[in-house]
């Protein structure tokens, strides 16, 4: 049932990471709740190229 709560919560705008509580970005995993704001895969994507140079 969990389960399709989830996709109940995703198909009503709620971010996935949200409705599972954890995101994981390189070399982090984070708790999150709806409260943070969740970064775009391309957001994440620009921060490593910065992180690089």
């Amino acid at each position: 049932m969990a389960h399709h709560d989830a996709m109940v919560e995703r198909r009503l705008g709620v971010s996935l990471c949200s409705t599972s509580g954890a995101m994981a970005v390189p070399m982090l995993d984070l708790m999150v709740d709806r409260r943070v704001l969740i970064p775009r895969p391309e957001t994440e994507v620009v921060a490593g190229l910065v992180l690089t140079r």
